[in-house]
């Protein structure tokens, strides 16, 4: 199956960006709406997976005063394990300015996914909405 990436562009993909998060965060993880759905949605940059036209995953990434913030992946469960996740993780990274941080707060069962991308733990593990997370950032070019 192939992934396709593309950057949300209008209101009609921002619908499917949220509907994708709230099947996985809202229904499936019991996080409440209030908290999935934040204050960071105007100022965040989406991405949508499709395979064979379907939208399948959606990831987002935001500057913050640390750095570039990647969060809120998400992949509807009959296309986990197909490199949704992967695709999406590197088409992001591609978009980015590798001279400044980028972190993400990974869910403690997806440490070592976010390791093959190249990703380094750091810090202690933390409690975010119930669900144990680590912090994780990618290397700065010229470091």
């Amino acid at each position: 199956m192939e992934v396709n990436i593309k950057i949300v562009e209008n209101d009609q993909e921002k619908e499917l960006v949220l509907s994708i998060r709230r099947i996985v965060f809202i229904k499936e993880l019991n996080i409440p709406e209030y908290m999935e759905i934040d204050h960071n949605e105007d100022s965040a940059t989406y991405v949508l997976a499709n395979i064979e036209s379907k939208y399948v995953g959606t990831a987002r990434w935001r500057v913050t005063d640390l750095g570039i913030k990647l969060e809120r992946f998400a992949v509807l469960s009959k296309y986990r394990s197909c490199g949704v996740g992967t695709a999406m993780t590197k088409f992001i990274l591609k978009q980015l300015d590798h001279t400044k941080l980028i972190y993400l707060n990974a869910q403690e069962s997806a440490i070592s996914f976010y390791e093959k991308l190249g990703f380094d733990s750091i810090g202690s593990k933390f409690d975010e909405v119930g669900i144990a997370h680590q912090k994780m950032i990618f290397p700065i070019v010229g470091k």
